[in-house]
């Protein structure tokens, strides 16, 4: 996994909604959901885990809500999910952000019941007509390799 920016902190950088606007992970691209939204907040009594919604709609309409917690560990979180997803793990980090906090790329450790992938996500509230050209003109920035780059579907940013 690459190691996250010294010059951002994941726990103030993550906090708030984002709408997924790329992915190289196989659930995002297998055609039977739309891409979700993640909601991160800060557990206040516990300052190194956030608490994380994802939600999702399903081609037949239904929506979907998974909760999680993630820790802090080392500069890369550990999530954990809860009610049926409490035995399901993945490790993530934000290996880029643009200059101004609006797009981040969240990279996914391979686990045993996740793959290994990234997202494009985009604060909610803001559009980005230009994301793609924005995201390879400075791939570095982002953390990405032009192989990561190149394995990345990019979504309809028209679908809310």
């Amino acid at each position: 996994m690459q190691s996250v920016r010294p010059s951002f902190d994941p726990v103030d950088t993550i906090i708030g909604s984002w709408a997924m606007r790329a992915s190289s992970l196989p659930i995002w691209l297998s055609g039977l959901t739309y891409p979700p939204t993640y909601t991160f907040s800060v557990i206040r009594e516990l300052p190194d885990r956030i608490a994380e919604s994802l939600t999702y709609s399903t081609r037949g309409g239904q929506d979907v809500t998974v909760e999680s917690v993630n820790r802090l560990i080392g500069g890369a979180f550990v999530s954990r999910g809860s009610g049926l997803a409490l035995l399901s793990t993945s490790k993530w980090s934000i290996s880029g952000l643009s200059d101004d906090g609006v797009v981040a790329i969240v990279r996914y450790e391979k686990t045993r019941l996740s793959a290994e992938g990234v997202n494009v996500l985009v604060r909610e509230g803001h559009v980005r007509p230009s994301l793609r050209s924005e995201v390879a003109s400075s791939t570095e920035q982002f953390g990405l390799s032009l192989e990561d780059f190149a394995s990345i579907t990019w979504f309809d940013q028209t679908r809310e």
